[in-house]
């Protein structure tokens, strides 16, 4: 007699017969035949036979074979027709503990009855009340580690199906985000804002594996599907519904924090899905436009997070074909982010202009470009113009960063601190200059051992990723900024009038006892400031046209005029802080500017400088009354104000 259940099988017997429930829209042949199927999958030698194939298939765990499949002719393999139904296909089961491959089998009955639904189109609420009832009796859902398991079976099975069809089928993810929202939003006695935390990151563990296991294949990871499932699940999770609109906060931080796991440096190859994601219509704006201060923070992360990524190819001029279109992107979501955002970039400029490295003057000027929507730019070019006596000029503005983060990582905040407070120690400047290069070399072998890893932006997390340069640009703009603020506090609590004091010592001695190099670094770190009307940007201008009027170098003249013009020739928008300086500095006689030896070195200098210079002054009015102006992307800089502004005041949103 053939054998057909193992001694002691009451048990498998007791549970291939509670699944039979989860059939019970299919035909009564077809249920027949999947009891039989369930108890001959229960002997001895087809579990050894199943055991033996597994070991010898390669690859990532969850499964080798075909995971669902669609039959042309609408009918399930093995079963009775059903119009352009799915059936989830035998799998080699890995090797797995018992527990494991029961939930496998669990699992892939219940997705595919769900895929069944789905494709019923018009389905009654009775049918979703029966499934949900399906899901509570198979225990799929009960526990934390259930749960996990369930969503990373039905993940796997549904990317996998449509990773391998040829026109990238993607009815089984359609499925997958329509079954997570189902559950969200319908299963009783569940904290919803943890079940969706919980499927998105077990989505995002199976999209780190996916990519890892291909890496270096030559079929290669593909972000399409999981782009899919990501987009599905944005849109349907952010349409009206009672309820969830009260927990929309929580929904779009668990999406946040997914995003942040599964940023470009962690997943180089899911980089333009990834862009596409954050800069959605579903997420980005609204998460910019919620109330609560975080949710501008955390997408200030992601932000970071892409710049992060983008620093080391442009750093070092890497631009393939790639990166040149991630740039474009990058460029365009800043610009969207200026017109309707504006505030979010003029209180995190701080943390962007450290992730932006110093080539990329036109990205940078974009940011530093940003001013609140409740300010009005005073047009630069109007004769006679006093910034000082300005009303917004007495306004701190938002930072919504720690500027103190890289000083107490370096141990200098406290040192500094003192001697602003007592200009004691008279050492400490000195001091300060070595510490640039000294924190420098330290952060540098921290991106060394990082450079095994699978990008150069992971070595850029570790530090400035550069290896030509000997100064740490974090610390640097850091140093800058906070001691810019302790001069400010100083001469308000004071009623100081003049800029001697320990602050200015400071910049003095930087700007004077660093190299070129280091200098550089100081002064563009002193532009980044120069932006909207505020008190940063017109101390910051004092302090650059003060080093212009006393350094007795004349290389220092040279280098601050650099900085300010190589921020000028590039294209609209220029921040108007800088333009109001570099106005200053070309207008005032007691500069100079146009007798220094510099600006006449050589003819294409000197006409560069001359043309500047008439972009920069009022032009007297012709015949038909017309003014200065300037044409849009040349050297006449400031025409674009009166557009910004007439944006503004309308309301207008491009």
């Amino acid at each position: 007699k053939e054998t057909i259940l193992p001694p002691k099988g009451l048990r498998n017997i007791i549970e291939v017969l509670l699944r039979l429930p989860a059939s019970v829209s299919r035909p009564f042949e077809q249920r027949i035949k999947m009891l039989f199927d369930g108890l001959h999958s229960l002997r001895p030698e087809q579990t050894a036979a199943t055991a033996t194939n597994t070991a010898q298939s390669s690859g990532v765990r969850p499964g080798g074979a075909e995971d669902l499949k669609h039959d042309k002719s609408g009918s399930r393999e093995g079963g009775s027709a059903g119009s352009g139904s799915f059936k989830v296909a035998e799998l080699p089961v890995p090797v797995e503990d018992q527990e494991t491959q029961e939930m496998r089998q669990r699992s892939t009955i219940v997705l595919d009855e769900w895929l069944t639904i789905c494709l019923q189109g018009t389905v009654s609420d009775k049918t979703y009340a029966q499934y949900l009832q399906i899901l509570r009796n198979e225990g799929l859902l009960a526990t934390t580690k259930s749960t996990n398991l369930f969503f990373r079976i039905i993940t796997e099975l549904c990317i996998n199906h449509s990773s391998k069809s040829q026109t990238m089928n993607y009815t089984t993810i359609d499925a997958l985000a329509k079954l997570v929202v189902f559950l969200v939003k319908f299963l009783d006695n569940t904290n919803k804002i943890a079940l969706l935390s919980a499927f998105l990151q077990v989505a995002a563990h199976v999209l780190i594996r996916d990519h890892d296991a291909k890496k270096g294949m030559k079929i290669g990871f593909n972000q399409k599907s999981y782009l899919r499932l990501f987009t599905n699940l944005l849109y349907d999770l952010n349409t009206p519904d009672p309820s969830l609109d009260s927990s929309l906060i929580e929904v779009l931080n668990a999406f946040t924090h997914t995003f942040h796991k599964l940023r470009p440096s962690r997943v180089p190859a899911f980089a333009f899905a990834w862009v596409e994601l954050i800069a959605h219509r579903m997420f980005m704006p609204k998460l910019l436009i919620s109330k609560p201060h975080r949710c501008s923070v955390m997408f200030k992360t992601l932000i970071v997070d892409l710049l992060e990524f983008l620093k080391p190819y442009l750093q070092n001029a890497e631009l393939t074909e790639q990166v040149h279109l991630l740039y474009k992107g990058t460029l365009r979501i800043l610009l969207v982010l200026l017109h309707g955002f504006p505030e979010f970039l003029c209180e995190f400029h701080f943390s962007f202009c450290d992730a932006i490295p110093t080539t990329c003057i036109q990205m940078r000027n974009l940011i530093l470009s940003a001013f609140p929507r409740n300010v009005r730019l005073p047009d630069p070019l109007t004769p006679n113009l006093k910034v000082d006596l300005l009303p917004e000029i007495t306004h701190p503005p938002s930072i919504g960063c720690d500027v103190t983060e890289a000083l107490i990582k370096h141990n200098v905040l406290a040192p500094l601190e003192q001697y602003v407070s007592t200009r004691q120690p008279s050492s400490f400047p000195q001091k300060l200059c070595e510490k640039l290069q000294t924190s420098a070399a330290a952060d540098s072998k921290a991106a060394a051992a990082a450079e095994g890893s699978s990008s150069p932006s992971d070595a850029a997390a570790a530090g400035e990723y550069s290896s030509s340069s000997k100064y740490d640009v974090r610390l640097v703009n850091s140093l800058v900024l906070h001691v810019g603020m302790q001069g400010i506090a100083k001469l308000q609590a004071k009623n100081e009038e003049g800029m001697d004091n320990a602050c200015m010592d400071i910049f003095e001695r930087l700007v004077m006892k660093l190299d070129p190099e280091g200098r550089y670094y100081v002064l563009n770190a002193i532009a980044n400031q120069l932006r909207y009307p505020n008190n940063h940007t017109h101390y910051f201008s004092c302090v650059l046209l003060y080093l212009f009027l006393h350094s007795e170098e004349m290389f220092v003249k040279e280098q601050i005029t650099r900085v300010l013009l190589e921020r000028l020739i590039v294209h609209q928008p220029h921040p108007w802080g800088l333009l109001i300086t570099f106005i200053e500095l070309i207008k005032n006689p007691q500069y100079e500017f146009s007798r220094q030896p510099f600006t006449n070195c050589a003819p294409e200098i000197a006409r560069l400088f001359d043309s500047v210079t008439r972009s920069c002054m009022p032009a007297k009015e012709d015949g038909s009354g017309a003014a200065g102006g300037g044409a849009r992307g040349g050297v006449h800089l400031p025409s674009a104000y009166a557009a910004m502004e007439e944006k503004k005041l309308g309301g207008g949103r491009p």
